[in-house]
């Protein structure tokens, strides 16, 4: 279905793979959409879901939508870790929130 702010078109290409790759700083492995994460474990963690695209950015914040769950989730914090993924916080916040709606 439509989003309504992006096309059917747009969203199946924010979740189609475009490369897999290794970053070369920090030697990160992720997978790619057209501008977006998709679903990288360990790094980018989605709950796991392919429908999922979204960024990650420092210390643990993390937005992504789930068009097969027709959600969008968000989380910033102020309180900054230094683990190369998610981190626990945002990771038990995701993991909770698929618990709650199921």
């Amino acid at each position: 279905r439509d989003g309504g702010l992006m096309s059917r078109g747009t969203l199946d290409q924010a979740i189609e793979e475009q490369h897999d790759m290794v970053e070369g700083v920090l030697g990160r492995h992720y997978h790619n959409a057209a501008g977006y994460l998709l679903h990288s474990p360990p790094i980018v963690e989605f709950a796991g879901r392919v429908s999922a695209f979204g960024q990650h950015g420092m210390g643990g914040s993390v937005g992504f939508a789930d068009l097969d769950g027709e959600i969008g989730f968000a989380y910033v914090t102020n309180r900054l870790h230094s683990r190369e993924t998610n981190g626990p916080r945002s990771t038990s916040l995701i993991e909770a929130f698929y618990a709650a709606i199921a």
